[in-house]
């Protein structure tokens, strides 16, 4: 007869309760869904720079979003001023028309 072996994951001991994690202390209790958490440490200039960063990004997407607000309502513009004159050549040729008759 066979013996089916077991598993044990990553974050959990042989009794079956969360392992502690030997570099950072903190039990992943959380983890038996199998997932992995990893903590990044940026030194303190990249944590600065990642800030500045943002906060263009930030002003560029804001520059955008009014340039694109001030070009749709160009096109809206000059949509109103087509359907005027469209109307106003359909209104002239229906003069034409009844000139014509």
């Amino acid at each position: 007869m066979k013996k089916k072996a077991g598993v044990v994951s990553a974050g959990s001991a042989r009794n079956g309760a969360p392992a502690a994690s030997s570099r950072s202390g903190i039990s992943n209790a959380s983890s038996r869904a199998g997932g992995v958490v990893k903590t990044i440490v940026l030194p303190h200039e990249d944590i600065n720079r990642l800030g500045s960063e943002a906060q263009e990004l930030s002003q560029v997407l804001t520059s955008q979003k009014l340039l694109f607000d001030d070009t749709v309502a160009g096109y809206q513009k000059d949509r109103s001023v087509r359907t005027q004159e469209f109307d106003l050549k359909a209104q002239d040729f229906e003069n034409t028309i009844a000139e014509l008759e």
